[in-house]
């Protein structure tokens, strides 16, 4: 397969039924222990996905690796399974690392399984491009009739009818429909709670603005609206909550993001390019620290980590970046901003045109187009030159989902290129493509249409 194609607040229920694995405490041994990976991911189930000498592994919230890196391959627990890849053969594991005995699939519905899920059995399935669920025998038990779903969480499972602009609802075990699919866009359940969307419609067509425009609100399983759809979004990563104990993500004019509880009291300021939700007690974080010029070049070094909620930070620098000045009526900007590459590419590292399963925007195209949307800006010497068109940017995928090295390969005029470019770069991590059951880097390509409404006469 090819590949081509601003606070949300939390909420808690003191009668949930699990008991969640302790919460990290950042320390300076915490600090230490996690400064010899490449790469760090969220916490679940107690434990995080890890990268050390190009292959993955998990550590525990003392950040201890304690099941060692030595997968091709690996993904998040979830309900004490997690989805592994070692010697290109797919397999689960639990938290202990010991092999979990699985269902008798077929090795090509295997393969396309990303998760189990222990609490209840069902594993998506896709049949001709609808989604549905099949047991642990392979039988199919809710029909592939969606256009996009995610796993079940506390016995509900949201599901999307229609394409791109479809329609949200969420389901039960048994396929049944128990809040109807009449949301703009929806995150599984959390604590007794789920986010939800809804925009607002002209003539049959959502209103979209250039600008962050707040329709978001939360729900409970009887789909009854708690807090109204009336906040901004932070755009969550695979089938992350966007709300979890009891705090929420916020964001700032300038899209950087931060964390406030309920109260109205600032966890961490707006300082994060990414900022996923609270999980055993600290929540992952990465942005990138500006360290000042050279020439026309700004420099800076690239941060991934956790902190907690009191604020405190446990970081490990994962790179450089460097982006080229330019100075527009007086005001200093900063554009192209792009990674310094300082290590020798390796065979382990090469970029594959065709993969199994493409690498995918979060939530889907639908939700890039949303987000494409938002974003863009059109420039103005192209606004007064009249010029619009449809430009086709390539790009790598890395393997934890970053966006590499955007180019232009059907260009319109310079300007747009440029803000073409510079969208495609700002995206939030992807989920990797996979070839042979493992994350790899992948080409994609996509094109954006810049439409002006008023011609220049």
């Amino acid at each position: 397969m090819l590949g081509t194609s601003t606070i949300s607040f939390a909420q808690t229920n003191s009668n949930s039924v699990e008991s969640p694995p302790q919460d990290v405490v950042i320390t300076p041994s915490f600090i230490s222990n996690i400064q010899k990976y490449k790469s760090l991911e969220s916490f679940h189930d107690g434990l995080a996905c890890v990268k050390r000498n190009g292959k993955y592994g998990y550590m525990n919230i003392k950040g201890e690796e304690v099941i060692p890196c030595n997968f091709t391959g690996a993904d998040a627990y979830i309900n004490g399974v997690a989805r592994v890849v070692l010697n290109g053969k797919v397999q689960f594991i639990d938290v202990n690392g010991n092999v979990v005995p699985l269902p008798s699939l077929p090795s090509t519905q295997l393969e396309e399984t990303t998760r189990l899920r222990s609490s209840n059995g069902l594993i998506i399935k896709k049949v001709n491009g609808k989604y549905g669920f099949v047991n642990e025998k392979g039988k199919i038990v809710i029909p592939c009739k969606y256009d996009e779903v995610y796993d079940f969480s506390e016995g509900l499972a949201a599901v999307r009818k229609g394409d791109y602009w479809g329609f949200w609802g969420f389901i039960n075990s048994k396929g049944e429909e128990v809040i109807p699919c009449k949301y703009d866009n929806a995150k599984p359940f959390k604590n007794g709670y789920a986010a939800v969307e809804q925009l607002e419609y002209e003539d049959g067509e959502p209103i979209l603005s250039v600008e962050p425009d707040p329709h978001w609100g939360v729900i409970d399983k009887n789909g009854k609206v708690i807090i109204p759809f009336n906040y901004d979004f932070h755009y969550g990563f695979d089938d992350e909550p966007f709300f979890s104990d009891g705090i929420a993500i916020m964001s700032d004019s300038t899209e950087k993001k931060g964390y406030i509880n309920l109260d109205g009291k600032i966890i961490a300021p707006c300082k994060y390019d990414i900022a996923r939700p609270f999980s055993n007690g600290v929540a992952y974080v990465c942005f990138d620290k500006y360290l000042g010029d050279r020439g026309n070049k700004a420099r800076f070094e690239n941060y991934e980590g956790y902190v907690d909620k009191n604020g405190t930070e446990a970081l490990v620098k994962c790179g450089e970046k460097e982006g080229t000045i330019h100075y527009k009526f007086g005001m200093k900007i900063i554009e192209d901003i792009e990674e310094i590459d300082n290590t020798t590419a390796t065979t382990e590292e090469e970029v594959f045109e065709v993969v199994d399963y493409v690498a995918s925007f979060p939530g889907g195209d639908g939700e890039m187009i949303k987000w494409i949307q938002q974003k863009m800006k059109y420039p103005t010497e192209a606004e007064e030159n009249g010029e619009s068109g449809r430009v086709v940017v390539k790009f790598i995928v890395d393997v934890d989902g970053t966006i590499l090295n955007p180019i232009i390969t059907k260009s319109v005029s310079p300007s747009i290129d440029k803000e073409a470019k510079r969208v495609v770069r700002n995206m939030p991590k992807w989920t990797p493509a996979r070839k042979n059951g493992v994350r790899v880097k992948s080409y994609y390509t996509t094109s954006i249409n810049f439409i002006l409404t008023k011609q220049k006469n």
